[in-house]
């Protein structure tokens, strides 16, 4: 319980650390580098436990960003910073990050963990928010390995620190690092707490768009392979981050083995489900509410039509549709309209 209060502390002094980094009332952050990626408006049920905790603690202060398990950070090798005590020199100085490569920064990220004054707090805190945008863009398997040894420390490793690592990992949204994520959840106990920081950056990633891209299908493959490891666990919180994902990447290979979970109970009602304890069939429906990839709706529509009358398929695909359609799309709802006028008389 004192750690979850600490993690709680900590996720509401990164927000005003935020703000008192990126935010003046009298002059506006200006630059033609996107400080942070633009996260999907779409709405969506959380399925991670405990989604007030934020996964985004990262450099709250020095306790929380120690690795005692790691080679002890070297001093000379810190880099030289300059005075960040106003908007202008962080704004600079985030703009400098982003012009150097992920192990470069990976390695500063590292070393000025050996002083930790306000002002190297604040320096990390900056390059913490450049690298993920560089890993997009440089993808750098060192670095991925490092981060993810770092995420494989102790149980009794500090929230805040794993959340750090974690949230770094998610919000570059690529293939490697959403592996890395995934492969450490799939080895973490239920009960660990630090899971949790894990799993809300898993479902991040998917929600992130990139020089607006949406629906990365990258991301797919890692989920498809996660999701038939787990088909029968009881593991709800794992199954609903990994469904959930799958389903806002929302390619037809992610969405068909959501389908393939329900085959075996189509006819079964939700309350029969949840009675027999069919934890995966469960994640799977609830899944399909966040489903808005227009490349789904080929595979969609085909459910909608194909699938046994009144089965959870049928049903699943109709009301992807149904919310498809109520958001403009077209084909949605000329499919929705011909299911109507051929299906629905018989």
């Amino acid at each position: 319980m004192q750690r979850f209060i600490l993690s709680l502390m900590l996720a509401s002094a990164l927000l005003a650390l935020i703000s008192m980094i990126f935010i003046s009332p009298n002059q506006p952050l200006e630059t033609s580098a996107p400080l942070t990626v633009e996260v999907s408006k779409i709405p969506t049920k959380s399925t991670v436990p405990l989604n007030k905790l934020q996964a985004t603690d990262v450099v709250a202060n020095p306790e929380t960003t120690h690795y005692p398990t790691a080679k002890k950070p070297d001093k000379s090798t810190a880099p030289q910073l300059p005075d960040l005590g106003s908007v202008a020199a962080r704004q600079s100085y985030y703009e400098q990050q982003l012009g150097k490569a992920p192990a470069e920064l990976w390695q500063a990220f590292q070393a000025l963990q050996a002083e930790p004054s306000k002002n190297t707090i604040m320096a990390r805190q900056l390059i913490a928010m450049a690298l993920p945008l560089r890993l997009r863009e440089m993808p750098d398997n060192e670095v991925y390995q490092a981060l993810q040894a770092l995420l494989a420390l102790p149980e009794t490793t500090p929230y805040g620190q794993v959340s750090q690592i974690a949230q770094i990992l998610g919000q570059s949204a690529t293939s490697p690092a959403l592996t890395a994520l995934i492969e450490q959840a799939l080895s973490m106990d239920a009960k660990q707490e630090t899971r949790i920081a894990i799993l809300q950056a898993i479902e991040r990633s998917t929600r992130l768009h990139w020089n607006a891209q949406t629906h990365n299908a990258d991301l797919s493959p890692p989920l498809e392979r996660a999701w038939q490891q787990v088909q029968n666990s009881k593991d709800i919180a794992l199954l609903n981050t990994l469904g959930t994902s799958l389903a806002e990447v929302g390619t037809e290979q992610g969405i068909q083995q959501l389908l393939n979970t329900l085959e075996p109970v189509n006819h079964w009602t939700v309350k029969q489900l949840q009675i027999q304890k069919k934890v995966a069939a469960v994640a799977a429906l609830q899944a399909f509410e966040n489903i808005r990839n227009p490349s789904a709706l080929p595979l969609l529509a085909e459910t909608l039509f194909q699938a046994p009358k009144q089965s959870l398929s049928q049903q699943a695909a109709e009301r992807v549709l149904v919310e498809m359609a109520a958001h403009g799309n077209t084909l949605a709802k000329q499919t929705l309209e011909i299911w109507h006028q051929q299906v629905l008389p018989e």
